[in-house]
């Protein structure tokens, strides 16, 4: 049987942008949903990184930057479904980082053991 590729098109990754995904990820024994929206490049936090700084405040920028980032794509998606709504702005803060990281990395495509795909 000859394996059949599958390609992408323009309206659909445009469509990507609008298109709410969903998730859950397993957290110490229990799971966590969770809802996200691709960004166009107009909605991505904008920031530029003194490149004079110490690497440690370099770092401590990538951070914020990446939290700007994940919370943008959770407020996309919470705008375009309301009645699914887990994670906002002001309860972001107080999840443990261990989870806020691996909920990122579900965000970014970054591949783990513990997200089941919803």
């Amino acid at each position: 049987m000859e394996d059949e590729t599958q390609y992408w098109t323009i309206d659909e990754l445009v469509g990507l942008t609008d298109t709410v995904q969903k998730g859950e990820v397993s957290h110490q024994g229990k799971l966590v949903k969770l809802q996200w929206c691709e960004l166009v490049e107009s909605e991505e936090p904008k920031a530029q990184v003194d490149d004079s700084l110490p690497e440690e405040q370099k770092q401590e920028f990538y951070v914020e930057l990446g939290k700007k980032r994940s919370l943008a794509m959770i407020e996309k998606a919470n705008n375009l479904a309301p009645e699914d709504i887990t994670f906002t702005a002001e309860n972001w803060d107080k999840l443990p980082s261990t989870l806020k990281y691996k909920l990122q990395n579900v965000m970014l495509g970054i591949k783990s053991e513990d997200f089941l795909a919803g």
